[in-house]
């Protein structure tokens, strides 16, 4: 289920009746239901707003300025819905309203998967209390049909109101580090291969360098830069140093000047606005310079399952993206066969 869809259902439970929301109320009750930033509570109401699921007056970066309507209040029922509650139908009905928003990952599944997944996540729930000791990969696998991910893709919302709440503690994420001790600049890097390259070929230039290990959306079930977004915010981060001698994580986490480089396309894009809700002055880094520019020469890629981007949804509301890559993408990695390109580039910003 995309975000936009998740919110959706949260505003329709938010109001039910009456369909109408004041614009403070409104993104504080779909933060607090949704878990999200009011960040992400933004984006995902551009999202609706585009496709005509709200009426109401929004700004530029999805804040809403006056009263929000729902359009259409009531869903019709999916086929997978249906399925998905038919299957719960064993439950009681606080369960059973806990796990719908499941459908959208497991509606189309086998009667049989369908119902041993239920049985599965209600063993588990049983269990928790005991396994604080085991990685959360470990208990997903033991307990839900053998597969290490599921607890992770599976919405974390329903899951919580399920009762499941003794096991959602990740473990400490990976974050390499690299560069100068005394860096003039920090670089925030989407994919750890642009990373390797990067810090590599800068080796003497006053910049450090974050990546993770593929914080977006191939490894994670929810929007892009979830992962790393809370990790940053609950200190779960753990740093391994891939070169050179950078200050510790927490100091270049505080640094003045800090970029961010990732694909240009728009979930690139969605990773920056999500980072922005923890480091408030985050830039862009001038890197994308050179990929603007190779984007208007060579026209990228379409957003589609050949490019590994076919879960991406067009952005022509933020006004990078807009501008940018409302609809397609070029990989950072692009720019990667130019060491002297990337020297000249790393310390600015946009």
């Amino acid at each position: 289920m995309s975000s936009a869809d998740q919110l959706l259902d949260a505003l329709r439970a938010i109001a039910p009746v009456s369909g109408r929301m004041q614009p403070a109320s409104l993104v504080k009750r779909a933060s607090a239901r949704t878990g999200w930033s009011r960040i992400e509570v933004h984006v995902a109401l551009r999202a609706l707003k585009q496709r005509g699921s709200i009426s109401g007056q929004l700004d530029a970066a999805g804040v809403p300025l006056g009263m929000i309507t729902l359009v259409d209040r009531v869903a019709p029922m999916t086929d997978s819905e249906r399925t998905w509650r038919e299957t719960l139908a064993c439950l009681a009905n606080d369960d059973i309203e806990a796990l719908a928003g499941l459908h959208g990952h497991v509606g189309h599944w086998s009667q049989a998967d369908r119902r041993q997944l239920v049985e599965s996540l209600c063993r588990l729930r049983d269990a928790q209390s005991g396994l604080g000791h085991l990685p959360r990969y470990v208990i997903s696998a033991r307990y839900l049909m053998g597969s290490s991910k599921l607890l992770d893709i599976l919405p974390q919302r329903s899951l919580q109101q399920f009762g499941l709440t003794d096991v959602f503690e990740s473990p400490p994420l990976p974050v390499l580090v690299a560069g100068d001790a005394q860096p003039a600049t920090v670089v925030l890097v989407e994919n750890p291969q642009a990373f390797s390259f990067a810090s590599q070929v800068t080796a003497g230039l006053p910049i450090a360098w974050i990546a993770t290990y593929g914080y977006g959306l191939s490894m994670i079930g929810d929007a892009a830069g979830g992962r790393l977004v809370r990790a940053l915010s609950s200190g779960q981060a753990r740093s391994i140093v891939a070169g050179g001698t950078p200050p510790a994580l927490e100091v270049l986490l505080q640094h003045p000047n800090m970029t961010y480089w990732g694909d240009l396309d728009p979930e690139g894009m969605r990773i920056y606005e999500r980072l922005r809700s923890q480091l408030p002055w985050l830039a862009l880094s001038a890197l994308y310079t050179p990929m603007i520019e190779l984007m208007q020469t060579t026209g990228g890629h379409p957003l589609e399952k050949a490019t590994g981007k076919d879960g991406q949804q067009p952005d022509t509301v933020h006004p990078f993206s807009a501008m940018h890559c409302p609809d397609r993408g070029l990989d950072q990695e692009a720019i990667c066969d130019d060491p002297e390109l990337i020297r000249a580039f790393a310390q600015g910003h946009l």
